[in-house]
């Protein structure tokens, strides 16, 4: 009775033809990332499909040099399929770039049916990773359904246009409870800022004193629009310096879409002489029949 002796999981696939990547290098793998918060769960398949390794480790600058160790250890990476490359798996798709490994973004599974069965306990929650790590591998595998991840300038760009818009809102539904707030007021209140634009009505309350009205109504209607008043002059100031912000970061990184616009050519004048012998035209409207 002889003894069969074992053999690198990679040794398997010689024989075999490039897959749809172009694989020929028997030993290359194709691995997937199913990313969360605090941790991330890595799977590990052949150039056919087949499942070899799956494992989870943590979101910090050691776990991603374990995770890459452990992707090493069992083959050359071909290309990973990170699920959310840009947000959960930010870190570990610069720590893959940073190692020459080529990244893909895959989109995540529909857990619309999974939902219904139920995820109770910790043994459901670390299957369904292991599922979406291995569904990631496959996806990255064919190709379907995965792009390239977004270039991190604009996710810089996206994080300051994100407090723009949010500080715009805010500023706005500042504005709108200040003018809410005086259409109730007492009549006092409301004759001395009928005739104020938004601007003008923003100035003069923060220049108020409400405690200068002894009625306490009076007093507090001012509080609470003073209050408003000043949110809006600092989201103001806010909005101007993201803004500021936002103009000179993109006119570094996107210079060819930043490029100015020629002026439009105005047409030639028309320096035609008028016919002496045309008709005059008719001054005012149709003339009496």
């Amino acid at each position: 009775m002889s003894c069969l002796s074992a053999r690198p999981v990679c040794c398997h696939h010689q024989s075999r033809k490039a897959g749809p990547a172009s694989m020929t290098d028997p030993c290359e793998i194709i691995d997937g990332a199913d990313t969360h918060v605090d941790t991330i769960h890595l799977a590990v398949i052949s150039v056919t499909g087949q499942p070899m390794a799956d494992r989870e480790f943590s979101t910090t600058e050691s776990g991603y040099r374990a995770a890459i160790e452990f992707l090493s250890g069992h083959g050359v990476p071909h290309v990973v399929g990170v699920e959310g490359a840009r947000s959960y798996g930010a870190g570990l798709t610069r720590a893959l770039a940073a190692e020459g490994i080529p990244v893909v973004e895959v989109c995540r599974p529909d857990r619309a049916a999974r939902r219904c069965k139920g995820k109770t306990d910790t043994l459901d929650s670390y299957a369904t990773d292991t599922l979406d790590s291995y569904a990631a591998a496959r996806a990255a595998l064919s190709g379907h359904g995965v792009s390239e991840p977004k270039d991190e300038r604009t996710s810089v760009v996206r994080a300051l246009l994100g407090a723009r818009c949010s500080a715009v809102k805010a500023r706005t539904a500042s504005i709108n409870q200040i003018k809410a707030l005086l259409v109730s007021a007492p009549e006092s209140v409301r004759a001395r800022f009928r005739r104020d634009a938004t601007k003008e009505l923003i100035a003069e309350l923060t220049r108020t004193r409400p405690t200068a009205h002894a009625e306490p109504m009076i007093s507090g209607i001012l509080t609470a629009a003073k209050a408003l008043a000043d949110r809006d002059a600092f989201l103001n100031e806010q909005v101007d310096t993201l803004t500021a912000e936002l103009n000179e970061l993109t006119a570094v990184l996107y210079r060819r879409t930043r490029a100015p616009r020629r002026p439009a050519a105005t047409p030639p004048a028309d320096t035609a002489e008028p016919d002496a012998h045309a008709a005059p035209p008719r001054a005012g409207g149709r003339g009496r029949k």
